[in-house]
């Protein structure tokens, strides 16, 4: 028979450590609870909710890109003129 090896001794506290900083999933929205098989909210009406934002934020964006842009022109505009 082959002699099995033994495994070092370890301090039952070890054993019983948990996850630190593991928490429960939250909504992205409403900061609630929500299932893990959820992605990032926890239902359709906070699932919409974080569309808008999302859309609002593509927006904001786009505008003060063009408002940029429109700035940029205007000062050309006045460079050219004597």
């Amino acid at each position: 028979m082959v002699p099995v090896p033994r495994r070092p001794k370890v301090p039952p506290e070890a054993e019983r450590s948990g996850v630190i900083g593991a928490s429960a999933p939250v909504c992205a929205v409403c900061g609630g609870p929500r299932s893990p098989r959820k992605r990032e909210t926890c239902s359709d009406r906070c699932r919409a909710e974080l569309s808008r934002r999302r859309r609002k934020d593509v927006q904001r964006i786009r505008d003060e890109e063009i408002r940029t842009l429109l700035e940029v022109a205007l000062k050309k505009l006045e460079e050219g003129t004597p």
